[in-house]
């Protein structure tokens, strides 16, 4: 015996990457009961994806009642739209800011430091909490680098976690991935860095 239900999503226009399930590439969807992102791993068979493109589908989901074993097929697309130049992992990133959750360890929230990215320009700003900066950034796979950094002067009176951000963020090399709404950065294998998305 089967469970069918047949329901819209929408699909992101870039595939993003879940760490928990070994760097498996899944797309973003989003269904009409829920304002929050999903991660899919499972295809959807007879869906032609591309990224750079954001789709209005309609899928229909099969489970077995024996089983957990969950199959998707199109129905058909709904919409489907250019949404980007650049379909990659940055044009994903341009579209948040991210505020900085966690630094080698710490819990550093109220700091206010955050990230914006630029993908058609390849550029990044942001703050330390304290000081403004900018600079560059590349990707290539799961590496990332921040170029050609600069700052504001600004004194910071109390202990401040610039020197540490800045510290990451001149290395070079630095591993990333993208999973339940955070960016996340490794030095050496470690995770040093956590981002959250800002969602308008």
């Amino acid at each position: 015996m089967e469970n069918t239900e047949v329901g819209i999503w929408e699909v992101g226009e870039n595939y993003v990457y879940a760490p928990k399930l070994g760097q498996m590439k899944c797309l973003q969807i989003k269904s009409e009961k829920s304002n929050k992102w999903k991660y899919l791993s499972t295809p959807i068979h007879g869906f032609d994806y591309q990224e750079g493109y954001h789709y209005r589908v309609r899928v229909k989901k099969t489970k077995r009642r024996d089983t957990d074993t969950v199959n998707y097929r199109l129905i058909d697309i709904l919409s489907k739209k250019r949404t980007n130049e650049l379909p990659s992992v940055a044009a994903f990133l341009a579209r948040f800011k991210w505020n900085l959750l966690q630094l080698n360890g710490k819990d550093v929230s109220s700091s206010k430091a955050s990230l914006g990215f630029d993908a058609k320009n390849g550029t990044i700003d942001g703050t330390t909490g304290c000081n403004i900066f900018w600079g560059g950034f590349h990707i290539k796979g799961y590496k990332i680098n921040f170029t050609h950094l600069a700052s504001t002067m600004r004194s910071c009176n109390t202990i401040h976690i610039e020197n540490e951000f800045f510290q990451i963020f001149e290395q070079r090399q630095i591993q990333f991935d993208i999973a339940e709404q955070t960016l996340n950065l490794y030095y050496n294998g470690k995770l040093v860095m956590i981002f959250g998305l800002e969602r308008e």
